[in-house]
């Protein structure tokens, strides 16, 4: 299961004429893998019978 991921993004953005080098590393992890539960409305139920 996938319980942590990192991304980075670099490039430039031009603001009012200036030039900005942006290099930007982000970090995700995700908590409590696998301990999700699912309750099913009980007239949903009805719905999928």
């Amino acid at each position: 299961m996938l319980a942590k991921f990192e991304y980075s993004v670099k490039g430039t953005m031009d603001f009012n004429g200036n030039d900005f080098e942006i290099d930007r590393v982000t970090t995700v992890e995700i908590q409590n893998v696998g301990s999700t539960k699912v309750t099913v409305p009980e007239a949903a139920k009805k719905k999928l019978q």
